[in-house]
């Protein structure tokens, strides 16, 4: 069994390995072809235990993800394994790997879904999500622009001031949510916030938005009346949005949102859902299995051929 440290990982998995493949499982995703598990989370005193599954039979690899949250802390680990024998091929520290593959996932929909002369982003949040969203987003779309917004003057400059050498795009803060979600094309939220931070009254036509923060029912990024005015709504997996999708809990219980107006990633890619320029879309992302067995999968492979990692004898039972 090989075991990968964070370090590793960073080293191994680009942002264009992350992109390609969750593009590719996605694809097979839609092919039927993938099995997922929606995220299941063990309530203890002071942790929080989570872990998610999926296999990609035709790839021959199974796995999860595993990690723990804390107040200030988590540890996040991925074990990979073999569906020809059953054998563990490896475990991972996994901070890096589920970052990039989440800011994948954002490019893979804003792809699908956004306007493609989009040019200015607006980015809700300036921790450690957000930076694989700016620069995924930028690397299937001409940027020009960002506007980044957060609670804290000093994080939102720190964040520019970071990232503004990662992106072929001019960065600057502004002072409000709505002075960014009113001047974007794309929009991107990635905050732990509770309560909305994108507001339907702030939208116009033709924009896409990415909501990334959330998968708890007790958080929403995006009030109502936001997702209300969204003509096209995307999951990565409907089956998972049911038991996390804070933004949609209260327009369900209302009769206002039916789960059959609610699409999958997936179906973006095979239907054109912006039929018209002045629609708004909507990828609500809440992170799946299948994302890090496929990124894990890449992560394996190139650790094999560069001779990265260290290997750890598993006793036969």
């Amino acid at each position: 069994m090989l075991f990968l440290t964070e370090s590793d990982v960073q080293r191994l998995f680009s942002l264009d390995d992350a992109l390609n493949a969750v593009e590719e499982v996605t694809l097979l995703q839609g092919e039927g072809k993938v099995l997922n598990h929606p995220r299941q989370r063990l309530r203890m005193p002071n942790v929080f235990f989570h872990s998610m599954m999926a296999a990609v039979p035709g790839w021959n690899v199974f796995g999860g993800k595993v990690y723990t949250t804390t107040r200030g802390r988590t540890e996040f680990f991925v074990y990979l394994y073999s569906a020809e024998d059953g054998a563990l091929l490896s475990i991972m520290q996994a901070k890096t790997l589920g970052q990039r593959r989440t800011g994948a996932a954002s490019a893979v929909a804003t792809k699908h879904l956004s306007r493609k002369d989009s040019s200015i982003l607006g980015v809700i949040g300036s921790g450690f999500q957000a930076e694989t969203q700016l620069e995924a987003i930028c690397a299937v779309r001409p940027i020009r622009n960002v506007l980044v917004y957060s609670r804290s003057k000093e994080h939102r400059e720190r964040f520019v001031e970071k990232m503004k050498s990662n992106v072929d795009a001019e960065l600057r803060t502004v002072t409000s949510g709505e002075e960014a979600i009113r001047q974007a094309d794309i929009i991107v939220s990635a905050t732990t916030s509770k309560e909305p931070v994108v507001l339907g009254a702030w939208l116009r036509e033709g924009q896409h938005l990415n909501a990334t923060g959330g998968n708890l029912l007790v958080r929403r990024e995006l009030d109502e009346e936001a997702v209300e005015r969204c003509d096209v709504l995307v999951v990565d997996s409907v089956e998972q949005a049911k038991v996390e999708c804070g933004e949609f809990l209260p327009l369900l219980e209302k009769g206002r949102l039916r789960w059959n107006q609610v699409h999958e990633l997936h179906e973006a890619k095979s239907r054109n859902f912006r039929s018209k320029e002045n629609l708004i879309t909507l990828f609500k992302s809440h992170g799946i299995a299948a994302w890090d067995v496929a990124s894990a999968r890449v992560v394996y492979q190139k650790a094999r051929e560069q001779k990265v990692g260290r290997e750890v004898a598993v006793p036969q039972s």
